[in-house]
């Protein structure tokens, strides 16, 4: 890949293998995807734009089209009508606009409760924008956990770092009865074939630079891996492949409040 000629070669091919040959935008949303795969397409030629939107807005929200490499990890831009902003008191993503929905139907407390007092609705998503106007998401007010120090983690962007070694194929951080978070996850199909010495190593090799990355109070104590997959069947996935945090820290609670052992541990 790193050949001029040889690399372009094998690009072209591996977009024509993925039907990806002729597309003039790929676009991801629905969930996060991380950097580092948006970073892979892009050496083969392929630029996935993320885009954000909620039903209740009719999935008119923002998009970073046209694709802009030095904003990978954004959502992009407000779209055109629409006003977005950041509350002050919890950096919530609040938006206003035409595509906005009326009502909860037949649930006015919900409704109540989904909107601020000047008509904005309350995504539930943190986020901060930057100089050009560019939205990135931090993670879900609901998701944010307290540790048993008192401090404040939230999941979304330590998740998104650890995503960056393809042998994890999923991923939760939790550890509100904690005194420092820990990581749940499962191994892709291959890193379940591979030696268990190497895929330990590369696992704690990922676990120092993720730590190194973010502040102590959020430092992971180690990463456990899961025997079982999280699946729709399990009942720890949505139909949309979002992990069910809560499901999965009320079912597995007596584990990961349990005294666990070595910076890799396993279930």
């Amino acid at each position: 890949m790193a050949i001029p000629f040889v690399g372009n070669l094998i690009s072209k091919k591996i977009r024509a293998k993925l039907g990806l040959a002729h597309a003039r935008l790929c676009a991801s949303g629905s969930a996060p995807i991380s950097e580092s795969t948006i970073l892979w397409f892009n050496k083969i030629g392929v630029n996935i734009s993320e885009g954000w939107g909620m039903t209740e807005n009719c999935a008119y929200g923002a998009s970073c089209v046209p694709f802009r490499l030095d904003k990978v990890g954004s959502i992009g831009k407000a779209y055109d009508n629409i006003d977005l902003r950041i509350a002050e008191d919890d950096g919530e993503i609040q938006i206003k606009g035409v595509c906005n929905m009326k009502e909860y139907y037949l649930e006015p407390e919900k409704t109540a409760a989904a909107h601020t007092e000047d008509g904005y609705f309350r995504t539930g998503d943190k986020g901060v924008i930057d100089s050009d106007g560019y939205i990135r998401i931090t993670g879900r007010l609901k998701e944010i956990f307290k540790t048993a120090k008192g401090k404040y983690v939230t999941p979304a962007p330590i998740e998104a770092k650890l995503m960056a070694n393809s042998m994890i194929e999923q991923v939760c951080v939790t550890g509100a009865q904690l005194k420092q978070p820990i990581a749940l996850i499962v191994l892709s199909e291959e890193a379940r074939k591979s030696p268990t010495q190497q895929v330990e190593a590369e696992l704690l090799k990922t676990l120092d630079q993720v730590n190194a990355s973010i502040e102590s109070h959020a430092a992971l104590d180690r990463l456990v891996i899961m025997q079982d997959e999280w699946t729709v069947d399990n009942g720890l996935l949505t139909p949309t492949l979002k992990v069910k945090r809560h499901t999965l820290e009320e079912k597995y609670a007596e584990f990961i409040n349990s005294q666990l052992e070595g910076k890799i541990a396993r279930q």
